[in-house]
């Protein structure tokens, strides 16, 4: 063999075990590649439920707060009052205030109530009967007399003709007529006037009397009354804080309250509401009748259920929040009380704003991103597979998929 043949032979071999050692190595990679990728997790596409909730912060509060106030006239002292923070049942007592110098009007009215009263008696069954029998046999009287005077009278005026008596003796007893006439007539005037007028003006100014004595007596009761503050309705005792000359503070015995203060409150625990605001950009979030769940913000395992019952009409603005950003003011009525709950407390409100218990859903941990773009790594006959995907609504355990995938499907877990 020649030295030329020589050469191109160990250039054969050695290209031939060059070729053999890549195809070993491309081999190994594949299986290798494979081993890997079918190594991977896998889950399946399933068909289950998916819930969405939104957090909001908001302020739970009594549906039914009954406002407290002094019904008293002018200025009263607290002499007893309910304990604050307690539990009271309609008809309860709140509150009394000093009613002293009240008993002792309505001892005073009542006696002038008494006077007045007699006052008008007396004068419908003595005073004003007595005067008309007096009137009565007045008239009487000149009504005999100055018949009595007009038959002399004409008997003067015979006995003129006779000349038995003189012209001036007739004038005389015509001038006592006529004044006989004049005192029968004003006589008669007096009655007919006290019957008609006088007497009903008496009685009136009287009876007057009598009706102002018992409203002045009715107030002084009322007054009294109204000393003693009962509670209207069930709820829980919560004082209303007053200025007391430079202090700002809750009512205590001895303090001053004045006409139509409001001092209390009460609020019903057993009906409770929950107000809170909702960006208008969430506002399709919400809808009425929509069940929530309630969690006060000091007791985390306290868990209250709800139904928005209001959805406010108007947007506004918020202090402390963008002045372009507009809020709707949303309530809830709570279904059930709990003891630890307290008018003014801060909560969390959860609003399951999706719900879909056939959602076709993929746990967050499979989904890739190219981009804004989805995607998956479909597993098909062991093999891995990219597959763009279409996803729905998202909580922080599932994503729903609305296309690109079916249940069944396995994806890898990346």
């Amino acid at each position: 063999m020649s030295i030329r043949a020589y050469k191109l032979l160990r250039i054969a071999l050695v290209t031939v075990v060059l070729t053999a050692l890549v195809l070993l190595m491309l081999t190994v990679d594949i299986r290798v590649s494979t081993s890997t990728a079918m190594a991977k997790p896998v889950v399946m596409v399933e068909t289950g439920p998916l819930e969405v909730w939104s957090n909001y912060s908001g302020e739970i509060n009594s549906q039914r707060v009954t406002v407290i106030m002094s019904k008293m006239l002018g200025r009263s002292t607290i002499t007893e009052l309910e304990e604050e923070g307690k539990q009271v049942e309609k008809g309860d007592v709140l509150a009394r205030f000093d009613s002293a110098e009240i008993e002792q009007t309505i001892i005073k009215l009542e006696r002038e109530h008494t006077l007045a009263s007699t006052s008008l008696d007396s004068l419908i069954n003595a005073k004003i009967p007595m005067e008309l029998e007096e009137l009565s046999s007045k008239m009487l009287e000149l009504k005999g007399r100055l018949s009595y005077e007009q038959a002399y009278l004409a008997d003067s005026r015979r006995l003129l003709k006779e000349k038995i008596v003189s012209p001036q003796e007739v004038q005389k007893q015509q001038s006592k007529v006529d004044q006989l006439r004049v005192n029968y007539k004003s006589v008669s005037k007096r009655h007919q006037l006290t019957i008609d007028h006088l007497n009903p003006l008496a009685i009136k100014q009287a009876t007057a009397k009598v009706s102002a004595a018992e409203q002045e007596l009715e107030i002084a009761k009322r007054q009294l009354s109204n000393s003693v503050i009962y509670a209207p309705a069930r709820g829980v005792v919560v004082y209303n804080p007053l200025y007391f000359g430079n202090e700002y503070r809750s009512i205590r015995v001895g303090d001053p309250v004045y006409a139509n203060q409001r001092f209390m409150v009460l609020p019903d625990m057993q009906l409770l509401k929950v107000n809170f605001y909702i960006p208008e950009s969430e506002l399709s979030r919400v809808g009425d009748g929509q069940d929530v769940l309630v969690r006060p913000v000091s007791n985390s395992e306290t868990r209250l259920l709800g139904k928005i019952t209001h959805i406010g009409t108007a947007a506004q603005k918020l202090p402390g929040k963008p002045q372009w950003q507009r809020y709707f003011q949303v309530t809830v009525s709570i279904e059930q009380s709990e003891n630890e709950v307290r008018p003014g407390m801060s909560v969390v409100v959860h609003v399951r704003s999706y719900n879909n218990q056939n959602a076709i859903r993929i746990p967050r941990r499979v989904v890739n991103w190219d981009g804004k773009l989805p995607f998956v790594y479909l597993e098909q006959n062991g093999e891995k597979q990219k597959k763009d995907i279409t996803l729905g609504q998202a909580n922080t355990e599932y994503i729903e998929v609305i296309g690109g995938l079916v249940p069944g499907d396995k994806v890898f877990v990346e």
